[in-house]
């Protein structure tokens, strides 16, 4: 016997801009739910966390209940990560590292050599002087180590890769 499944349905979800599913969910009673990004202002949303693209990519919370649109102003957010005393960093296209050591009410550039966009930045939990970043271009990851809370980065080996490491 052949246990054959039959698509019976199915439906494009676009816009006239560019559209991103990052992860794809299905319940019970046949409803599926999608996450992900969208520049289209006709991309078809049903409670959507936000109606529209939201003004400022960036929205802070002291409570987390409450988000207020940051006066700080970048045109996409790759990465962002903070510590308990009050650090943020944030990375933006084109490589670019911000920090911030009062949750957010100012913030400063980074003088980063970074290839490629940051994807993924990290503050030490146990000294938050100590921050990591790493870097995507094409295919090729550069990671990079902060002594200083983030003010300034160094080209770092990859992790298993120093010596007597197999």
């Amino acid at each position: 016997a052949i246990n054959a499944q039959v698509l019976t349905a199915q439906k494009i979800l676009a816009g006239s801009g560019t559209d991103s599913a990052a992860a794809i969910a299905t319940d019970a009673q046949g409803n599926v739910f999608i996450a992900g990004t969208t520049t289209s202002p006709n991309f078809p949303l049903v409670n959507a966390l936000f109606s529209k693209i939201p003004d400022a990519p960036l929205r802070m919370s002291t409570d987390g209940v409450t988000f207020t649109p940051s006066t700080f102003q970048v045109p996409n957010i790759t990465a962002i990560t903070a510590s308990s005393d009050g650090r943020i960093l944030l990375a933006a296209d084109q490589g670019a590292i911000y920090r911030s050591v009062d949750g957010g009410a100012t913030w400063s550039a980074s003088p980063a050599n970074v290839s490629g966009n940051v994807v993924a930045l990290a503050i030490n939990p146990v000294n938050p002087a100590n921050a990591y970043a790493v870097s995507n271009l094409n295919t090729t990851a550069q990671f990079l180590r902060s002594s200083d809370g983030g003010a300034t980065w160094q080209s770092s080996p990859a992790p298993g890769s120093g010596p007597g490491i197999a």
